[in-house]
């Protein structure tokens, strides 16, 4: 089931994009260890700085450019913040019932990527998905594989901020 909003909230990706649904993660998921050369999922997509370091997970490569962060999640208090550095939340646009929906999320000592049930009052990040015919890609990106990165990459801006976006599936994330 998608998630239903009130009609007053302003969304929050640009005009547009959207909060990509379980399957889209899936899709993701499927594509990188497809073509990561045998390298955990979460290693792919984490970002090469500011995750926790782990004896028991491989150093993060951005190999995508996907720029996943250890940002962690707010607690259901409205301040609390828990996990930075060590592990990284994002919403999907499907709920499991009134309270939960599903997301994702990378680990600083494991190389998977995760679907998981989070509590709504909680705040994980989001990941928007650009509509199919997006294709304003243009910039560089910061990553050790620049070569070897086989997908379109750039940016995007949105109400006087500039994001990085990456084209991973034929989706712009």
């Amino acid at each position: 089931t998608n998630c239903e909003f009130p009609e007053k909230l302003r969304g929050i990706c640009p005009e547009g994009w959207h909060i990509p649904s379980s399957q889209e993660w899936n899709s993701l998921s499927s594509y990188v260890d497809a073509n990561n050369g045998d390298e955990g999922v979460g290693t792919s997509l984490k970002s090469v700085e500011g995750w926790d370091k782990s004896d028991s997970a491989a150093t993060s490569t951005n190999r995508f450019g996907f720029n996943a962060t250890a940002s962690g999640r707010r607690n259901n208090d409205g301040t609390t913040f828990m996990s930075t550095g060590d592990q990284g939340f994002y919403w999907t646009s499907n709920g499991k019932d009134k309270g939960t929906a599903y997301g994702w999320n990378l680990r600083h000592n494991i190389d998977l990527l995760q679907e998981g049930v989070y509590y709504k009052d909680h705040g994980l990040s989001v990941r928007c998905v650009a509509p199919k015919n997006y294709s304003q890609i243009s910039g560089s990106l910061d990553s050790s594989y620049i070569d070897k990165i086989p997908h379109g990459y750039g940016t995007l801006e949105f109400e006087g901020t500039s994001y990085r976006t990456v084209k991973i599936t034929g989706l712009t994330w």
